[in-house]
């Protein structure tokens, strides 16, 4: 089970409410329609031929996660080879700013548990930072 999954359950079973940050359309509009069709059917032959990469660097990102080394985290969002700088603004930054005001308005008005993807948390435009700039204390919680 996917990890926000288990989350979105888990919520479920104590009678939370859950709420998202994004529809799912707006997933799949930010990873599939902001590349042509042949980009996305290279992308993932790519993708099944490297397999064994993949899974190495999510481990890498789950590993730095735990360490905490969200610089790491970030350099390893920066140097990714595979996406383009449009494409890193398309699925991390951006959709950052879009869920900022969700955030804000959520955590106003209720105590709150937001669970987002490693790589929305560190740099100049992550969660982190904008949830600073906006005046709110962050801390990690163990």
């Amino acid at each position: 089970m996917a990890i926000d999954a288990y989350f979105q359950v888990a919520a479920a079973e104590l009678g939370k409410r859950v709420c998202g940050l994004e529809t799912l359309n707006k997933q799949l509009d930010v990873l599939f329609h902001s590349k042509s069709l042949e980009q996305q059917a290279k992308q993932l032959v790519e993708t099944i031929r490297s397999a064994d990469g993949i899974k190495k660097g999510v481990n890498e990102i789950d590993s730095l996660y735990k360490k905490e080394d969200l610089e790491a985290l970030y350099e390893v969002l920066v140097e990714c080879e595979d996406m383009t700088e449009a494409e890193k603004f398309l699925l991390v930054d951006e959709r950052n700013r879009d869920w900022m005001p969700m955030i804000e308005k959520y955590i106003k008005t209720d105590a709150c548990f937001i669970a987002v993807g490693a790589l929305h948390l560190p740099g100049k435009e992550g969660l982190i930072n904008l949830l600073q700039k906006a005046g709110y204390k962050v801390k990690a919680v163990k």
